[in-house]
């Protein structure tokens, strides 16, 4: 099973059914899993190095529409724990008097934590005005705005001198 989640993102919360494998023990397995503890590990793919190492998680029931009981594990990461791109395998352990279960039982779970398009190291002190540190000095709004109004389909809404930090307005003429 494959699931993704973005860099430094908290959500969503990582959900995995457990399913039923024919054994007849099933229900009693499941029966007791309200005195169990789970955890949850994470390992990196490429290194073979945990990054998430038997963190407290969650077991809980479910009824389906035809009056079922259905069994979930969840977990919920921490922003420190999605800041490294990349493939993980991940697994969760359940322990209680019976001995160790480890979930999923059938398939394998890979965490795939991906790129995001969020400036997540600025800081926003105003909720106006924002500073951007990934645009170089060279890019400014009075040479955006100089060349949008040497287009044909662009006029400026006000012709004043351009300062940094402010916003202007370019509606596009039709």
């Amino acid at each position: 099973m494959e699931w993704f989640i973005k860099k430094n993102a908290t959500l969503p919360i990582l959900k995995v059914k457990l399913s039923q494998n024919g054994r007849s023990d099933f229900m009693k397995t499941m029966s007791i899993l309200s005195e169990s503890e789970v955890y949850f590990s994470m390992t990196d793919t490429d290194t073979g190095i945990p990054k998430i190492s038997s963190v407290s998680a969650v077991i809980e029931s479910a009824l389906t529409e035809d009056n079922q009981i259905e069994y979930y594990t969840y977990y919920k990461f921490k922003k420190n724990q999605t800041k490294k791109i990349g493939r993980f395998s991940a697994q969760f352990m359940v322990k209680n008097s019976d001995g160790i279960l480890y979930l999923p039982s059938n398939d394998s779970l890979f965490i795939n934590i991906i790129d995001s398009f969020s400036l997540d190291e600025t800081n926003f002190d105003n909720n106006y005005v924002i500073e951007f540190p990934c645009c170089p000095d060279n890019v400014r709004p009075n040479k955006v705005a100089k060349f949008l109004s040497t287009q044909n389909s662009f006029n400026l809404v006000a012709n004043q001198g351009f300062s940094a930090n402010t916003q202007y307005i370019i509606t596009l003429n039709t």
